[in-house]
């Protein structure tokens, strides 16, 4: 399985629940959209993404999927077991 494109920049102030990227899952490293931004875009079908991988394993805090499919948080680095909500995620599937 492919993983998508990403893309991470570093805020130095409070940012909005924006998602710049169309169907893109955007996180952040801090609370209320706060710190290091880190999108997630498929390419073309679905994609579990290492966090870990991208350097951001278990450190999502906050985060926006604007999309109309789902995106799924896991604590595995490989999108299996049960979708875990509580941010410390290590993986995350794109749904397309």
């Amino acid at each position: 399985m492919r993983s998508g494109r990403s893309h991470h920049h570093t805020c130095g102030h409070a940012a909005t629940p924006d998602c710049t990227f169309t169907d893109a899952f955007c996180a952040r490293d801090q609370v209320d959209y706060q710190g290091v931004r880190f999108n997630v875009v498929p390419l073309g079908s679905s994609a579990c993404v290492d966090l870990a991988e991208h350097g951001r394993g278990e450190r999502i805090r906050s985060a926006r999927n604007n999309s109309n499919l789902t995106a799924s948080l896991f604590t595995s680095i490989d999108c299996t077991g049960r979708p875990d909500i509580t941010f410390k995620a290590n993986s995350v599937f794109i749904q397309r």
